[in-house]
C-alpha cells in the first residue's frame, strides 16, 4: 500500500502544474494632506467603491501608515482610516457594538474585584474591612461596636480591578476608581 502511495505521488511530482494570477495593475494616486487635530497626515485619497484589489491593498498600508505616526487617540485613528477606507458606517456601528460590550462587562459587579479604600486625597485607608465570620470583607459598619470595629471616617472612594474577557482578543484587567456615596451622620461608639 505504502509503495503504491509513494509511485502516485512520483507520478504528481512530474505532472507540473502552473496557474497564472491575472496582475492588476493600477497608478498609485498622490498623497493628501489631512489635518486630524492639531495634526497634519499624509493618507491615500478616498477609495472609489470600483477599485481594485491592489489599490485597495496599497491604500490601506499607506493610511495605517500614516495614522501610526500619528499621536491622536486610538479611537479618531480608527475612524479616519475607515472613512478614507469607505466603510466608515460600518466601522462606526462597530464601535458602538464594542462600547456597549465593554461596559456591560466592566461596570458588572459581579467581575469586580476590590484592591483599596481611599481618603479624599487618594491615600488608602487601612483597616476598613470585616475579618472573620460571615461578613468576611465587607465595608464595615458605620456604628454599633467599639472604635476599631467601625468604619474609619476617612472614606470617600473605592479602588476595584475588573477582569474583561473580549471576544476574540485577549483578557484585560482595568483598575477604576468609583466615589461612594455620601452623607452625614451623628456616629456613637
Amino acid at each position: 500500500m505504502a509503495s503504491a502511495a509513494m509511485a502516485y505521488a512520483a507520478r504528481l511530482g512530474r505532472v507540473s502544474h502552473r496557474f497564472v494570477q491575472q496582475e492588476q495593475v493600477f497608478q498609485p494616486k498622490d498623497t493628501i494632506a489631512i489635518k486630524i487635530g492639531c495634526e497634519t497626515v499624509s493618507m491615500y485619497p478616498r477609495l472609489a467603491a470600483d477599485a481594485e484589489d491592489a489599490e485597495k491593498s496599497h491604500a490601506f498600508h499607506v493610511n495605517i501608515q500614516a495614522l501610526d505616526c500619528a499621536s491622536v487617540m486610538p479611537k479618531t485613528k480608527l475612524i479616519f482610516f475607515a472613512e478614507h477606507m469607505g466603510i466608515g458606517s460600518y466601522c462606526q456601528a462597530l464601535i458602538a457594538e464594542v462600547k456597549d460590550d465593554f461596559a456591560g462587562r466592566c461596570f458588572n459587579p459581579t467581575n469586580m474585584t476590590l484592591i483599596s479604600y481611599r481618603s479624599a486625597s487618594g491615600a488608602v485607608v487601612p483597616n476598613t474591612q470585616v475579618v472573620g465570620g460571615a461578613d468576611d470583607g465587607q465595608l464595615k459598619p458605620v456604628q454599633n461596636g467599639a472604635a476599631q470595629d467601625c468604619r474609619p471616617a476617612l472614606i470617600k472612594y473605592c479602588t476595584v480591578s475588573t477582569e474583561v474577557i473580549f471576544p476574540n482578543l485577549k483578557r484585560q484587567v482595568f483598575t477604576q476608581t468609583f466615589e461612594l456615596p455620601m452623607e452625614d451622620r451623628a456616629v456613637t461608639h
